[in-house]
C-alpha cells in the first residue's frame, strides 16, 4: 500500500513526536509576514525608548533579559496576524497529523544576533506546537528537538509535541530571523478543551488574561516564552 503524504507525516509525527514539513507558505505572503514582524519590532523600539509613557507590553510586544527561555529577543503574544493564522491553519494541521485540535494562541518572535533559546518544554496549552520560519538574514539557524538539529527555510514548518520534547536553539550568528508559533491542544487529549484560546475569551487578546489565570502556577514563568 502506498502511503499518502498526510499518512507519512502522521506516522513520523507519532514516532518521533515531531515532523518537519517544507514550504507550507511561500511567495508574497511570506514577504508580507516578514515585513510585518520586522516593522512591529521597529515600532516597539521607538515607543519603548522614545515614548515610554505610551508603552504597553500587551499592545506593543516586549523584550526582556529576564525572559527565562529566550532573553533579549523581541516577541508579541496574541497578535491578530498570528491568531488569524492559528485559526486558518488548524484544519490543514489536523489533516496532516490526524488529530482534532483546539486553538490556544499565536505568537511571533524576532531573533537577533546573539539571541538563543534555552532548553525547555512548553506549558500545557502547547501540546501541539508549530514553529514556522518566516524569513532570515544570514545563515540557517537550526531548532534542536531532543538534540536533533532541524534546519528551516522561509515557509518551512515544524510540528512538535511541545510539552513532551525538549527544544532549544544555540546562540544566533546571523543578523535576524522571524518565526511565527501556533499552539493547539488535542481535543481528545488529557486537557480536552480546558485551554481554548489559552484562557482568553477570544483571539487577538493580550496575555493579561493568561497572567490572571496562571499566576502562581509552576508554568507561569514561561507564559510569554515559546520557541
Amino acid at each position: 500500500m502506498i502511503k499518502t503524504q498526510s499518512q507519512k507525516v502522521n506516522i513520523d509525527f507519532e514516532k518521533n513526536r515531531y515532523v518537519s514539513i517544507p514550504q507550507v507558505l511561500e511567495g508574497r505572503i511570506l514577504d508580507f509576514f516578514y515585513a510585518y514582524i520586522t516593522l512591529f519590532a521597529d515600532r516597539f523600539e521607538i515607543i519603548a525608548n522614545d515614548l515610554p509613557q505610551y508603552y504597553n507590553e500587551y499592545e506593543h510586544g516586549w523584550r526582556s533579559r529576564k525572559d527565562p527561555v529566550a532573553p533579549h529577543s523581541f516577541s508579541k503574544y496574541g497578535d491578530m496576524l498570528a491568531d488569524t493564522l492559528l485559526l486558518l491553519m488548524r484544519e490543514n494541521i489536523e489533516n496532516r497529523i490526524g488529530l482534532k485540535l483546539i486553538p490556544t494562541y499565536g505568537f511571533f518572535r524576532l531573533y537577533k544576533k546573539g539571541n538563543d533559546l534555552k532548553p525547555h518544554k512548553d506549558r500545557p496549552p502547547c501540546e501541539i506546537s508549530l514553529s514556522l520560519c518566516i524569513g532570515y538574514e544570514g545563515e540557517q539557524w537550526p531548532l534542536y528537538i531532543n538534540g536533533t538539529p532541524i534546519y528551516q527555510e522561509p515557509g518551512d514548518l515544524v510540528i512538535y509535541r511541545g510539552c513532551e520534547v525538549e527544544h532549544y536553539r544555540k546562540p544566533y550568528e546571523g543578523t535576524q530571523q522571524a518565526q511565527i508559533f501556533l499552539h493547539y491542544i488535542d481535543k481528545n487529549g488529557p486537557n480536552g478543551e480546558e485551554f481554548v484560546y489559552d484562557g482568553r475569551p477570544f483571539v487577538g487578546l493580550p496575555v493579561v488574561y493568561v497572567d490572571e489565570i496562571y499566576e502562581g502556577t509552576p508554568f507561569f514563568e514561561n507564559t510569554k516564552s515559546e520557541s
